[in-house]
Order: C-alpha cells, then structure tokens, then sequence
C-alpha cells in the first residue's frame, strides 16, 4: 500500500464500474503522466482511492441511514426530511467518521488512455461513486523505482525515483507504505513521505544511518533527516530534514568506517571522511585524498572498507584500476587529523581490469579480506580474493597477494 504521489489538484476524477473498482475511468488526464493519461508502464503502478459520500445537497430527500459529505465532514441521516443542513441539524443529522473509507490497489491493464483495468487490494469501495481524491503510485516503470535504502529505526527508508523525496515505510513493516488508516486518521506508525525543502532539484544518491538521524547525500549537497525533537523517534508528525554541509556527492555508495562515512565528493576526485566535530556537533568532511591526485585522477566509482588485519579503503577507478588508503581515526575531532592515512597504487600483473570490489571473508572465514571481479579483456570475467594480510611471524615466502 504504496508509497504515493499527492493527489491531482485539477479536479479530475476517477469512475469505479464497481464497488471493487474492475475498471476506472479517469475524466480528464491532462495532468496524468505529462498529458499522456495511462501508459503501458503504469500496469503494476498502485492506486489509492478515497471513497466517500456524495455532498450533502439541500434539495434531496434523505431517509435513516444515508451518509453525505459537507464542509470537509460526513454525517449519516437519523431522521428523514429534506433541507435539513447536516451541521446545525443536530436531531437529523450525525457525525460518521466511518462514512469514508481509503483502500487501494494496482492496474491490471491498460484499455486506453482514459481506462483502466484495475484489482483492488484493500477493502472494498463504499459506494460507486465518482473519487474525486485519489493518488498514484509513487514508484512504476513509468515514473522509476528507488535507486538506494536502508533500515533505521523499524522503517524501511527508499530514495533515489523522485528528487529531494524519501520514503519511509510504516513502523516495523517494511513492505507496508500506508499513508493513513483506512478512515484518513494518520498515527505515528503510518509511513512518510518527505520532500526537501530546497532551492534546487536533486536525486537522493544515497543514505546512512548515524545516531542522530539518517544522512542523505545528493549533488548538490549533504543532508539530515531526524525527529522534531531529540532522541524522539522519527514519525509523520515529528521530523525535520535540513541541509548539512556542502560538499555535494557523486553517486557512489559510501561506506562505514569505525567512527566516519567516507564518500566520494561530486567531481569523483575525492574522498571525504564524514562526521560531526565531539565538541560542536557540526558535520565536517576532511579530504583524505589530499595527497593521492594523480591516483584519482579519472574518478573514483566504487569504495569499499576491510577492517582487518589492516583498516584499508579501497577504491576502483573509473578506468579500472585499483587504489586503496591505509587509514584510521580514532579522534572526532575536527581540529585533529587522521592517525595514518597512507595511498597505495595496485597495477594487477595479469593485466586485467576491475570492474567491481566488495569486502568479503578471508581465505579461512575468521577475516574480512578484498574480493573483486575483474575482465581480462575478451570478456571472460575472474573472481579474485585477496590473500591473507602479514601478520606476526608470517612465513616471508607467503608474502603475496
């Protein structure tokens, strides 16, 4: 049950054939995927449909029972007549909260760009009526899916299809994405969708999890989600995202340190290790790649980090080389720079080149070591791991990699 896009602002409505909406007809689709109405890529692409009572008119005769839509509420009809306005008819009239029921679900088929055929997921609709408030799918083939996620706090968080937007799914249910309860009441385990307030328009390229909330990182720059108030969990009535630092970032998976995030800045020559200064609390992002230039130089793609024996990040190169920096910290703060942060070139002697790392367990499982995959040129692709690190009293003969 989604995410979802806001519902349409230019008064177009959708036409159930049904009260489980087997078809739906939408009266005008000039705002509908650029004008184009429904597309062959919308088949899958969920809908979240509103269905509520038809607006109290004064010239109707309403007998027990009935329900009606006035000023925003709904009222069910305790005692026959006409004319009788719901909200100061108190002896006709009476407040129904159920009156109005959210459900949802997903095109089947595309019939034209006016029609749908459409299964629906959740409860049955409550009346076959126009829905004039009525959402689209967030995520489908036409307008693209997440590119980048992670797990924070029981909320399962998505970003990447829809610039300076993210995600969060309902609490402790991943999959779910429920902007309301079926009546509309919205409670604090009910998904979020967010959109940065910002001044320019930028895919989220990646997120991660610190202790004060999930850090965002776009082109343009660097960005904290977190709750209105601290060390409250984030819900739909208590979050806040605002600009961080500036640094901007390419679109590179960062990776986790001991105490930092380290990711590649939006140019692709450096890497920069990410944290907030003990002492004021403000992000700062030393360049660790100060010294290393000329090893940059045609852009870093992939970064990984192996702890141990030795804390190493790697990094492939856009042209398929191999770089790595010995590198730790054990200060956060900003005034002190890193304890060793040594570069180091790898030329593979079999001539190959990297197409993609990770870390992975070493050769007997009790380390982490690199893996990668590389291609030696006629497309027949290697899995290589590298050997174990020297350690104390290591046989000098076994001294390669």
């Amino acid at each position: 049950d989604g995410p979802y896009l806001d519902p349409p602002t230019d008064s177009s409505y959708l036409t159930p054939a049904d009260n489980i909406a087997s078809t739906l007809t939408v009266s005008s689709y000039a705002n509908l995927n650029s004008g184009q109405g429904f597309i062959s890529t919308d088949v899958g692409r969920m809908i979240r449909l509103l269905s509520e009572p038809a607006a109290y008119n004064s010239g109707t005769a309403y007998t027990i029972g009935q329900s009606v839509k006035w000023n925003g509420a709904y009222f069910t009809n305790i005692q026959a007549g006409t004319g009788q306005q719901p909200d100061v008819a108190v002896a006709y009239w009476s407040i129904n909260t159920s009156a109005s029921l959210w459900t949802w679900g997903k095109i089947a088929s595309i019939t034209s760009p006016s029609i749908v055929v459409f299964t629906i997921i959740g409860p049955s609709l409550l009346y076959v009526l126009p829905i004039s408030t009525w959402r689209m799918g967030a995520y489908s083939n036409t307008t693209g899916w997440p590119t980048n996620g992670l797990y924070y706090e029981g909320r399962l968080w998505l970003a990447g299809a829809i610039a300076n937007r993210i995600d969060g799914s309902c609490s402790n249910q991943p999959l779910k994405f429920s902007p309301t309860a079926s009546d509309g009441t919205v409670g604090d385990a009910n998904s979020i969708n967010y959109t940065f307030n910002s001044n320019d328009v930028n895919p989220i390229y990646w997120m991660k999890a610190t202790a004060t909330g999930i850090i965002c990182g776009t082109l343009a720059r660097e960005w904290l989600l977190q709750a209105s108030q601290l060390a409250d969990p984030i819900t739909p009535t208590s979050i806040q995202v605002h600009p961080s630092t500036n640094y901007g970032c390419a679109n590179v998976e960062p990776v986790n340190t001991e105490l930092t995030i380290s990711f590649v800045n939006r140019y692709g020559r450096k890497v920069l290790e990410y944290f907030p200064d003990v002492f004021s609390g403000r992000y700062t992002a030393p360049n660790l790649t100060h010294t290393a230039k000329h090893l940059t130089l045609s852009g870093i793609v992939e970064l990984r980090y192996q702890s141990e024996l030795l804390p190493i990040l790697w990094a492939r190169c856009a042209n398929g080389s191999l770089i790595g920096a010995t590198y730790k910290r054990t200060s956060l703060m900003s005034s002190q720079g890193t304890d060793f942060t040594g570069w180091h070139r790898h030329d593979l002697g079999s001539g190959r080149t990297v197409e993609s790392i990770t870390i992975s367990p070493s050769v007997d499982g009790t380390l982490d070591t690199l893996a990668m995959v590389t291609n030696d040129y006629s497309n027949v692709r290697h899995v290589e791991l590298l050997r174990e690190m020297f350690d104390v009293n290591t046989i000098q003969a076994l001294g390669w990699f």
